[in-house]
């Protein structure tokens, strides 16, 4: 075995120019440091709990899946066991990610620390693989240009502060592109090993990240099969064996392989499911994805043009990014869009988007293609600033002080675990912050941690069981409303229900309430409490 230790060879220009990329990036995180998502404190009480001994459990002794990233909950376990905030843990790791993913477009994979495996025909090679020298040479996706127009997509640096792993996850495509780019050119052991393990980390940390297995049959089918089986069978066994061990292990603890959070959000029907998606697409590309398609197709006609000719120089990746592209958009409308901000489904489709625009716009001249960057620039900018569900985030973290926006949960969340007891059972709509902080049993009323709940038919946000939850007799229940001139009105579907019902009227009084401010003149959205109902005694 050889091993190439050569000095690491880097233009100062792609230095500076990764620079800007971050300092931007950066700078856009940093403008949504007081964004948080609820959800990621269902991960973080998971990861607890793991640390704590509990095992994989929402609730002590309940074993349900009620997370939807798996890798996530265990670099969240990791923050907690060394006494590290999580979510201040994992925005760091869904920065450094996209950092590295900077400086993978920028620079390429090193050429100058290569391993070679001497041994009899164990490097596969195919006649056009580059030689030894050629190593010195930039790969045909390392573009400035690609990077410089992934830092400008706002999206990427919203959910980098979110607390989820839609950024990690982005990331980890963005390798899987360029290593499945770099096993096509040059297919080797190594590469190969490097694929399945992207494919295993891509679906431990997505329950859809197993559908990437799609592009590696498309390089499979692309190229001569007889000389690169092994190439292609390396990742596959890999890939496989893992996600078998996985896959039992769920089923194990579990006793299901569905994540209950796919099966609380899905339900509404194929046809509804299609037609949100398609609306979820179309808001997208009315918020800064409209141009990069728009280039992307330009780059992909033009390769299909010239295929006859046998393509252009880098068409192997434009395929694979096509493909890629087509892949997330083809999940994004099947399963019917998010509600979140900022388009997070369509954020794992960034990296095969801004590689496809890069190399739509790198024939032209240099002078249109920086307007075309200070396009993407400021079009991000201007969209992060009018979004507003980001504008609400922002301003709402001004108002608790400069803090998270999930303030007043964690309020609430801090209060119950001073005055509640440790056996109470709470009752909510949101079970993320306030559960976490509070350490109660718990009962979510829309289900990403209910099985009852996630079983029943309807779409997202849709499912509820009134009498299913009053039968449960929780000790406390936390209802959300907006605050209008006509008083209170319940703001979800369960909120609505329940407080309608005499049941709940009947048997539970309110004890405290926190405001929620969202000054719904300025931002589009209204304001609101949340009020702390005990049940009364009987």
């Amino acid at each position: 075995m050889e091993l190439n230790l050569g000095p690491l060879k880097f233009s100062r220009t792609r230095v500076l120019l990764w620079l800007v990329a971050v300092a931007w990036f950066t700078g856009l995180c940093w403008w949504h440091r007081n964004g948080a998502i609820d959800d990621a404190w269902i991960t973080f009480r998971y990861a607890r709990n793991f640390v704590e001994g509990n095992g994989f459990v929402f609730n002590t002794g309940e074993p349900l899946e009620g997370y939807s990233n798996f890798l996530w909950v265990l670099f969240s376990s990791v923050a907690i066991s060394a006494n590290v905030e999580p979510l201040g843990a994992v925005r760091v790791l869904g920065w450094l990610s996209v950092v590295a993913g900077f400086g993978l477009l920028i620079h390429g994979i090193p050429r100058a620390a290569t391993i070679t495996l001497a041994a009899p025909r164990v490097v596969l090679e195919t006649s056009d693989s580059p030689s030894v020298g050629a190593h010195a040479e930039l790969p045909p996706y390392s573009s400035a240009t690609a990077a410089l127009i992934l830092a400008a997509a706002y999206p990427l640096a919203v959910w980098t502060m979110m607390g989820l792993e839609t950024a990690f996850y982005a990331m980890l495509i963005l390798a899987l592109l360029v290593q499945l780019n770099e096993l096509w050119r040059a297919p080797s052991i190594l590469k190969s090993l490097l694929v399945g393990a992207l494919l295993v980390a891509l679906a431990m940390t997505r329950p859809e990240g197993a559908m990437w297995m799609a592009l590696l049959f498309g390089v499979f089918l692309s190229t001569d099969r007889r000389r690169v089986s092994l190439t292609f069978a390396l990742p596959l066994a890999l890939f496989t064996s893992a996600f078998a061990v996985y896959t039992a292990w769920r089923f194990h603890t579990f006793g299901t392989i569905i994540p209950n959070t796919v099966a609380a959000k899905v339900g509404g029907g194929a046809g509804a499911s299609v037609a949100n998606g398609a609306v979820y697409l179309f808001g997208a590309l009315g918020q800064g994805f409209l141009i990069s398609f728009l280039l992307a197709l330009v780059v992909v006609v033009r390769h299909l043009r010239h295929r006859g000719g046998g393509g252009l120089p880098h068409g192997n990746m434009v395929l694979i990014c096509a493909c890629a592209l087509a892949l997330q958009v083809a999940f994004t409308i099947g399963v019917g869009g998010d509600w979140m901000p900022s388009a997070r489904f369509l954020v794992p489709a960034l990296a095969p988007l801004c590689i496809l625009a890069s190399l739509a716009i790198r024939p032209w001249p240099l002078f249109v293609r920086i307007v075309i960057l200070a396009f993407f620039f400021l079009s991000g900018f201007l969209h992060a600033r009018d979004e507003a569900m980001l504008r609400w985030c922002r301003w709402a973290g001004k108002e608790v002080g400069g803090k998270l926006l999930t303030e007043p949960q964690r309020i609430a969340g801090d209060f119950l675990r001073v005055n509640a007891k440790p056996t109470d059972v709470l009752a909510a709509t949101e079970a993320g912050v306030v559960p976490y902080h509070a350490r109660l049993p718990f009962i979510d009323m829309l289900g990403l941690v209910d099985a009852h709940i996630a079983s029943m038919p309807g779409g997202l946000h849709q499912k509820f069981d009134t009498s299913y939850v009053l039968a449960r007799k929780p000790d406390l229940i936390l209802l959300g409303f907006d605050v209008t001139a006509a008083g209170l009105v319940p703001k979800w579907t369960p909120d609505q229900e329940l407080f309608a019902s005499d049941d709940f009227q009947k048997n539970y009084a309110e004890v405290e309430r926190w405001p929620r401010p969202m000054n719904n003149a300025k931002w589009g959205m209204q304001e609101g409490c949340m009020v702390l109902y005990r049940r009364k005694q009987q």
